[in-house]
């Protein structure tokens, strides 16, 4: 399933259980890593949660590639705070991938 490039949704989505202002949840969206992160992010829920078993080289492939939204998080310009729901959504989300 592939995201339009204005889906605000993404970000209200990985912080749904905490209190934040949404006016504050758009200033990060404005950050361009943060909508980079979320729709890779996005596309490679969708892609595994659609398949049943992944062979070896797609799970070193989506390994890798959770490794690099691991590190587009480490560099983004936000919160400290908001940084953290964010590592443990990730974590949580693809806990069986050892990213």
């Amino acid at each position: 399933m592939f995201v339009q490039t204005n889906n605000k949704e993404l970000i209200y989505n990985e912080f749904k259980n905490f209190q934040i202002t949404e006016s504050y949840l758009d200033n990060i969206w404005d950050n361009t890593n943060i909508r980079i992160y979320l729709y890779l992010l996005n596309n490679i829920k969708n892609i595994i949660k659609e398949r049943l078993f992944l062979n070896k080289s797609e799970w070193e492939f989506y390994i890798s590639k959770l490794h690099f939204c691991k590190s587009l998080l480490k560099n983004l310009n936000i919160d400290e705070s908001y940084k953290k729901i964010l590592f443990n959504n990730l974590r949580e989300e693809f806990k069986y991938f050892e990213i």
